[in-house]
């Protein structure tokens, strides 16, 4: 397993912290804001802020050094001066479209290694009239971590990325700056027969992810992955350490699915491990609209909600290649079990409830077993859209991690049947 962004010793185990030590820190912290505060106060009537971005940038520097005091800002904030700054801002942006000229990039970037360095962020970016975007996969469709159209700075999280698994407890404690592909090996490593309930692709940022609810190719059986989350560590505006205890049952209920960065900085997460078998099966079916594409979403629509708890089928509907070769329909189905079950084959009354001329040989991958971890990290597709080889789940992070594309896309859930033909009715 190569390293993983130059963590050659990952994953590293880290001690998260108990409640009390919590309290401590986090008493002790914001009487180290509230000590600097008054200071800083006095400083900036000196050095006024103005609306420009180098004044943005100037006072946002000045204040977060005065209250660092002796240590560096090296290797923390970084500036549009910075030859560090345009690498850094691609890094997590998986999104091309985002890396046009004309978006809107941020003033600074700050890549905090502790938390003390992201309540530093918050209190000076306040003072500065800086608003805050939080980034750890920068996996969202709209660049919502990363573009905004006032004056702002990203919070980038990919420093705190530990994962520390709890095979007694089954848990784990995640911090928001791991992917979703790093999290599956740290947990394949303890155990072959344990899974969670996430995304599929493994560039996904945790933190992102789990705020935003979490939907995953097992999520029928175990739910979202935002429902698995047991506890929760974050800094609020205020710069307090909260966690589940401290921060009461109402903001733990939001951050999971109403966007944690609307709260706060969510630096971790306790998530609860699921059962999953060593084998599971995965096989799709592909149609073009000349192939009857709106045939098979119809049918889809059929077979979905009567399909067993085991077994994930979804749809995308998409481009082929470009948009002047049409569109297709493709079905995506994970079961979690082995191919001969008899819920996995097409002879079975839920895939027939639809007709079995959805099945038909040359239209279908064959069903191929997979790892359990394959259970959520499905498989990865080439640049044609084809299924690939299974390779070792590092090379497949590794791989991702380089592929970055313009494109725009939603995910829903589908309420009601949709009706009439899917080229206007869902790809226009």
């Amino acid at each position: 397993m190569p390293a993983i962004n130059g963590h050659k010793s990952w994953p590293y185990i880290p001690e998260f912290p108990s409640v009390e030590k919590i309290r401590k820190e986090g008493k002790m912290a914001t009487s180290m804001v509230k000590l600097v505060f008054l200071s800083v106060t006095v400083f900036i009537s000196f050095f006024p802020v103005t609306s420009s971005s180098a004044g943005l940038e100037k006072g946002f520097l000045q204040c977060y050094q005065t209250i660092l005091g002796d240590n560096t800002t090296s290797g923390v904030i970084f500036t549009k001066r910075s030859s560090s700054y345009e690498p850094l801002l691609k890094s997590s942006t998986r999104n091309a479209r985002f890396l046009n000229s004309s978006v809107p990039k941020p003033n600074l970037i700050v890549t905090p290694h502790s938390l003390f360095h992201i309540q530093i962020a918050l209190l000076c970016s306040k003072e500065n009239g800086l608003q805050v975007r939080v980034r750890s996969g920068g996996h969202d469709y709209e660049g919502l971590s990363y573009v905004s159209h006032v004056p702002f700075l990203i919070i980038d999280l990919l420093n705190l990325r530990s994962i520390s698994i709890n095979m007694e407890e089954e848990s784990a404690w995640v911090q928001s700056g791991a992917t979703v592909g790093e999290l599956y090996y740290a947990i394949a490593n303890r155990s072959k027969v344990h899974g969670f309930p996430a995304g599929s692709c493994p560039t996904i940022g945790v933190g992102g992810h789990l705020s935003g609810g979490g939907f995953g190719t097992i999520f029928r059986k175990y739910g979202l992955a935002s429902d698995n989350v047991i506890d929760a560590q974050m800094v609020d505006v205020n710069g307090k350490i909260l966690n589940r205890t401290l921060m009461g049952e109402d903001l733990f209920w939001a951050i999971r699915g109403g966007g944690g960065s609307s709260f706060g900085v969510i630096t971790a997460w306790k998530i609860k491990l699921v059962h999953v078998p060593s084998t599971v099966t995965i096989f799709d079916v592909s149609r073009t609209l000349d192939q009857g594409a709106t045939n098979l979403f119809h049918k889809w629509q059929t077979i979905a909600p009567k399909l067993p708890a085991e077994l994930f089928l979804h749809t995308v509907v998409g481009v082929v290649n470009s948009a002047s070769q049409g569109h297709r329909c493709k079905l995506q189905s994970l079961f979690l079990g082995q191919p001969h079950d008899p819920l996995a084959i097409s002879g079975t009354p839920y895939l027939n409830s639809g007709g079995t001329e959805m099945l038909e040989p040359n239209l279908v991958s064959p069903m191929r077993e997979k790892s359990g971890v394959g259970s959520a990290l499905r498989e990865v597709v080439s640049d044609e859209g084809e299924v690939e080889e299974e390779w070792e789940v590092g090379i497949i992070i590794e791989k991702c991690a380089k592929e970055v594309k313009a494109g725009e896309a939603k995910s829903d859930h589908v309420v009601a049947d949709v009706v009439g033909d899917i080229e206007p009715g869902i790809v226009a």
